[in-house]
Parts: C-alpha cells; sequence; structure tokens
C-alpha cells in the first residue's frame, strides 16, 4: 500500500482519501471496581467510542500494577490513564 500526503490529506490507494487530523470520541471511565470499568468501556465501544480515559482515582481499592495490567490485557479499546491528585 502507498502513502502519499498531499495538502493535509492522506491518500492510501487511488481514488481513497482520509483527513490528516481525524476527530476521535473519547469517553471518560469512572468506576469503583476494575470489573465495572471494564464493563463501562465495552459500553462505550458499543456506543461508538474510539478510545476511553479511564480515571484511575476513582477506584475504591487501587493496586496500580494488578489494575493496570489487568485493564490494559482486557480493555476493548485504545486505552488513556489518568490518576487526579
Amino acid at each position: 500500500m502507498e502513502l502519499v500526503v498531499e495538502s493535509g490529506v492522506k491518500k492510501m490507494e487511488e481514488g481513497e482519501a482520509t483527513r490528516r487530523n481525524q476527530t476521535l470520541i473519547c469517553a471518560p471511565i469512572m468506576a469503583d471496581t476494575v470489573d465495572q470499568m471494564l464493563n463501562l468501556m465495552q459500553k462505550a465501544k458499543t456506543s461508538g467510542a474510539d478510545l476511553v480515559e479511564v480515571r484511575l482515582d476513582s477506584l475504591k481499592s487501587f493496586n496500580p500494577q494488578s489494575n493496570i495490567n489487568t485493564i490494559i490485557k482486557q480493555s476493548p479499546l485504545p486505552t488513556l490513564f489518568t490518576y487526579r491528585f
């Protein structure tokens, strides 16, 4: 597949082009448990989200290594992690 960039448009194949800076929908996920987060992530995907922001600070009990590894392995969408103090 050949990729040519011309004036802000990526041409993938003849007659087919996509915008260079395509807008994506990010759904914020806040829940008490990792299982609830994973359920909400699946709902976000079904609803059309392109990625999710997982708010780790919303977890009632946060174990960084275990929780993050579980979410990475089971996430149905690209994931952005945040932890707000």
